[in-house]
């Protein structure tokens, strides 16, 4: 009997692929997070050392780092909750928004974290993407 269904028969015929594939995609999702969150942290320590006193400036930049960690950190519940649609929203919403702002960083100010951390955002959102969607 012929299987009319192409979806089945290729999970039926590559499943062990299919699953190695999103068990890749999965480990490179949490390395990008542990990469945003190690950024995050360094931009908040380089805040403390470059900063003299506790200022408006100073709190801002700290203020930064922690968006930076709180993206990582909901990318990390992404991962943990793949069945959440709202989760999955959320996830991406806050990519796009962190992706937009990086962006304008890189404009404004091109440097190496800056970089780094756009295309970690990018791989985020594909790998987001990938996992929920297929």
């Amino acid at each position: 009997m012929l299987d009319h269904d192409p979806v089945a028969f290729l999970q039926r015929s590559y499943g062990s692929i299919f699953f190695i594939w999103k068990k890749i995609m999965k480990v490179i999702h949490q390395v990008c997070c542990g990469i945003l969150i190690a950024i995050g942290a360094v931009h908040i320590v380089f805040g403390i050392f470059s900063y003299d006193t506790l200022s408006l400036n100073a709190l801002w930049f700290a203020g930064s780092g922690l968006a930076i960690i709180f993206a990582g950190f909901v990318n990390l519940f992404f991962l943990k909750n793949l069945n959440s649609r709202s989760g999955f929203i959320i996830a991406q919403l806050s990519n796009l928004l962190f992706l937009a702002f990086i962006i304008l960083v890189n404009m404004v100010s091109p440097m190496l974290p800056g970089l780094i951390g756009l295309v970690v955002t990018l791989v985020l959102l594909f790998t987001s993407w990938k996992m929920k969607v297929g």
